[in-house]
């Protein structure tokens, strides 16, 4: 625990794999050049086969606040942070990606908040996207502004990649979980979410990279909308920000939308014969009669449950209406669309 007579530790999890290309030593440099001091950084070596052993102990040479844990075998990152976070002895926790780097004042911001609210368990900030990838949505230089807490069951990027928190949160809530790879943090802040109060910071602190060789940049679109909308079709049911009615709302929603990500998941994977870590989230397709089962048990009363039932019903019929009338009348649309840019 917080030793009144010592500042207080923060651990930083730093999980790689093959990180070296990625930016690795840029990541290190950001956590090193922290104006707060007294961290530890736990680097987690998760079986790379590049030189990025070779790098950190370079490193650790230089900082005896740097340490390592190799794992054999690529264990993915869940279990890297798990492995990180159990070595972890700080008074507060965060982990960071090999290819994102801190701002210099990232660490004494968050936990000068958090030693001024001690209501508050875990804050999270505002970041700077840097584009390294082609064909990417993102712009180059632009700021994402992180999501208050209420929301967060809405965004699954909504807490961003800069945070901190507690180490009670850790003691209560244990490891990220396996089963969700690529949505493991989310999966870990709406569990948070449900425990604990949390604080955005809409300032920037941080800078979060695309590229190709990201995880952010290796085409888990599919992956994430799977394991996002079962998640959010698991807790809007409980949702405690929510009244019943936008429980049930937002369950349908959510529900639907697990239920198409799943079977374009399976279609793909069908047609490609391919097998990823999606496979674990796969359940058999929830019956719709089910969702509306669920729904009406949340709020048996309110309107917006069945509105938001039959919305989510129909909405792919009214895609297929809308494109059928596109193909019919597409000179009616274009006249239409050419009228309203000119007016």
């Amino acid at each position: 625990m917080e030793n009144e007579n010592r500042p207080p530790l923060i651990s930083i999890v730093l999980p790689t794999y093959n990180g070296v290309e990625a930016g690795l030593s840029a990541s290190l440099a950001s956590c090193v050049a922290q104006t707060y001091k007294n961290f530890e950084l736990i680097v987690v070596n998760d079986g790379s086969t590049d030189e990025t052993e070779e790098l950190v102990r370079e490193w650790m040479a230089k900082d005896s606040r740097i340490r390592l844990l190799n794992h054999a075998t690529n264990k993915n990152l869940p279990n890297a942070l798990n492995t990180g976070f159990a070595a972890a002895t700080g008074d507060f926790l965060t982990w960071t990606s090999d290819d994102n780097r801190y701002w210099p004042e990232a660490l004494q911001k968050m936990l000068d908040i958090l030693q001024d609210k001690p209501d508050v368990a875990m804050v999270y900030c505002d970041y700077q996207r840097e584009v390294a990838a082609k064909n990417c949505d993102y712009t180059d230089g632009s700021i994402c502004s992180v999501r208050e807490q209420r929301d967060l069951i809405r965004d699954s990027a909504g807490v961003g990649a800069c945070f901190l928190y507690r180490q009670e949160v850790y003691q209560l809530l244990g490891d990220y979980n396996p089963e969700y790879f690529k949505a493991e943090d989310y999966e870990y802040w709406l569990r948070v979410s449900e425990n604990f109060t949390m604080q955005p910071i809409h300032e920037v602190f941080y800078t979060y990279r695309f590229s190709a060789a990201s995880m952010t940049g290796q085409g888990a679109t599919k992956v994430w909308d799977v394991a996002n909308w079962r998640l959010r079709s698991q807790y809007a049911k409980s949702w405690r920000f929510y009244s019943n009615h936008e429980k049930a709302s937002f369950y349908s929603t959510a529900a639907f939308n697990y239920r198409r990500a799943l079977r374009k998941s399976k279609a793909t994977q069908e047609t490609s014969q391919e097998d990823g870590p999606e496979e674990k989230l796969h359940t058999q397709i929830q019956p719709i009669s089910d969702i509306l089962l669920q729904a009406v048990k949340i709020a048996p009363f309110s309107f917006s449950t069945y509105y938001s039932f039959f919305r989510n019903l129909i909405k792919p019929l009214r895609r297929w209406l809308f494109r059928c009338s596109f193909r019919r009348n597409k000179k009616v649309f274009c006249v239409f669309g050419i009228y309203l840019v000119n007016r």
